[in-house]
C-alpha cells in the first residue's frame, strides 16, 4: 500500500489552500474537486490531509480552523464592565457557586443564561481522605475483603509471614 501511496501522492503538484485525499484526488475546503493543476505552487510536493499556505508552509485543517475562529469565547469578570467585546461571553460569579452568563449586544448587557456546577457526585476532601489511601500514606492499613487495597507493608508483611510459616520457623 505504501507504494500505491507514493505514486498517487508524488504525481500530485501542491496547490495553495488544496487538500490531497487518500485516493489522489484535489479538493478544495468546501470538499469540490479541482480538476485543472495549472495553478501549481512552486512545485511543492502535495501532502496528505495538508494545505499549502501561501507562504510555502503547510498546515492541517484543524490549524487553519484554529487561526480563524476565536475559541477563547469566555471573559471572566467580578463585574460586567460599561461595554463589552462582541461575539463574547462574559461570566460573572453569582452566590449560587456558579457563573450568570452575559452577552454584549453592542449597545447593552444581554443576560444568556448561567453556568452551574453540579458537585453532588463529587467527593468532598474530607470523603476522599476517609475513602483513599493516600500514595505517600504512613497509617497502618489492614485489608479486611477481598478487592480492598494492601499497603506496601501489609504486603511485606504477609509473605514474611507466610515464608516463616512455610518454614516452620527454622531458618
Amino acid at each position: 500500500m505504501a507504494d500505491m501511496d507514493e505514486a498517487i501522492y508524488d504525481s500530485k503538484q501542491a496547490l495553495p489552500n488544496k487538500l490531497l485525499q487518500e485516493d489522489g484526488t484535489i479538493t478544495d475546503i468546501t470538499g469540490a474537486v479541482v480538476t485543472g493543476a495549472t495553478d501549481a505552487y512552486n512545485a511543492k510536493p502535495a501532502l496528505p490531509n495538508k494545505f499549502l499556505n501561501p507562504d510555502g508552509t503547510c498546515s492541517t485543517l484543524n490549524e487553519i480552523i484554529a487561526s480563524m475562529i476565536d475559541t477563547d469565547i469566555f471573559i471572566v469578570v467580578d463585574e460586567l464592565p460599561e461595554e463589552g467585546e462582541p461575539q463574547k461571553i462574559y461570566l460573572v460569579p453569582n452566590n449560587k457557586g456558579g457563573f450568570d452568563e452575559y452577552l454584549w449586544t453592542g449597545t447593552g448587557w444581554d443576560n444568556i443564561g448561567m453556568l452551574e456546577f453540579d458537585i453532588d457526585n463529587f467527593y468532598t476532601k474530607d470523603q476522599t481522605n476517609a475513602n483513599f489511601l493516600k500514595k505517600d500514606n504512613t497509617t497502618t492499613y489492614t485489608p479486611t475483603t477481598d478487592y480492598h487495597p494492601a499497603t506496601k507493608k501489609y504486603v511485606d508483611d504477609a509473605i514474611s509471614t507466610s515464608i516463616t510459616n512455610a518454614l516452620d520457623a527454622s531458618y
